[in-house]
């Protein structure tokens, strides 16, 4: 089994778009909170961090890890029976 195949059998797991899903949350939250920063030569960063929506994605990634924690869980009690 060659890396690519490896790569696009990997990219077809739950993982995978759990991580695609955690990585676009961060893309988003990054740029919506930097958003009120700036930078100058003489005062260096100056502006207001926003973090509500930061700790918004926090809590749904969070419960998403626990939900696919708690299925992966269950589909092993499942197995034993």
């Amino acid at each position: 089994m060659g890396f690519a195949s490896k790569v696009k059998a990997f990219l077809q797991t739950s993982k995978a778009k759990v991580l695609g899903a955690v990585a676009a949350a961060s893309i988003v939250c990054v740029d919506t909170v930097s958003a009120d920063v700036t930078f100058s030569k003489d005062n260096g960063f100056t502006g207001t961090f926003d973090l509500t929506y930061f700790y918004s994605a926090i809590g749904i990634i969070v419960t998403a890890i626990a939900i696919v924690a708690a299925i992966g869980l269950a589909l092993r009690q499942f197995r034993k029976i």
